[in-house]
């Protein structure tokens, strides 16, 4: 973990009347804040009061490389826990728009690392050529 956990969730409106009861008082939580990322496709947090490790969730967005990024995510166990993740391509292509903006440099690193275990580099083309990542993949590739 670095410094806190990244969630996409595809969540609507009518999702708000559930989420005050996932998060209890052992939880700082906003409605408001996420009724504002679902409105807004955006970013909310939820925050353990007792550990405070935050919980950043992130609306789904509805651009196609988005939606394909979805349905691409992984199930995996973790301590006899099913989890879904996100696919190692889409990862890179989400580390390389981060990095797009700030230019950091832990982005092209953990890029790097990634891209050496090895990835689907016809996949990883397709979609950075139309996000317009192209430029910053063929930095970091091997």
């Amino acid at each position: 973990m670095t410094r806190d956990i990244d969630i996409v969730l595809a969540l609507f409106l009518k999702d708000l009347e559930t989420l005050p009861k996932i998060f209890d008082e052992e939880f700082y939580f906003s409605p408001e804040a996420a009724r504002q990322a679902i409105l807004h496709q955006s970013t909310f947090n939820v925050i353990h009061n007792e550990t405070l490790i935050k919980v950043d969730f992130m609306i789904r967005k509805r651009e196609d490389y988005r939606l394909v990024e979805f349905e691409r995510r992984q199930r995996i166990s973790v301590q006899g826990r099913s989890l879904w993740i996100v696919s190692k391509e889409d990862l890179i292509l989400s580390k390389l728009d981060w990095a797009r903006d700030s230019q950091s440099q832990r982005q092209f690193t953990d890029v790097e690392n990634l891209l050496a275990t090895g990835a689907d580099l016809e996949y990883l083309e397709t979609w950075s050529q139309k996000l317009n990542l192209t430029a910053m993949l063929t930095r970091v590739s091997p």
